[in-house]
């Protein structure tokens, strides 16, 4: 499985109480893919999601087309060489923002 690939994320825009994470894991799920999402206390949402680059590449399309009230304004993501499983699931909130997120 050489195109296995495992990106950390972070989403910024109108992602919290809006159900981001919820969406985030059923979308992921739905694609067989593994890893966590996290409120972030600066308002941002972060994650690591691992599993075929296409379907990677699919949920990070998925996550910009979720409708109002979500809204996703930027996605920034990098490889990262964390080995994640065997779900995908919601992590508690941390505090921080950017120094914590890849």
């Amino acid at each position: 499985m050489s195109d296995v690939v495992t990106v950390a994320f972070r989403v910024t825009g109108r992602v919290q109480g809006v159900g981001f994470r919820a969406s985030t894991q059923r979308l992921a799920r739905a694609r067989g893919l593994v890893g966590w999402v996290r409120n972030v206390r600066d308002g941002s949402v972060q994650g690591r999601v691992q599993g075929p680059a296409a379907e990677v590449e699919g949920l990070f399309e998925d996550l910009a087309a979720l409708p109002p009230p979500a809204r996703a304004a930027d996605v920034a993501r990098r490889a990262v060489g964390d080995r994640l499983g065997p779900d995908f699931v919601i992590a508690p909130t941390v505090g921080g923002g950017t120094e914590d997120w890849g």
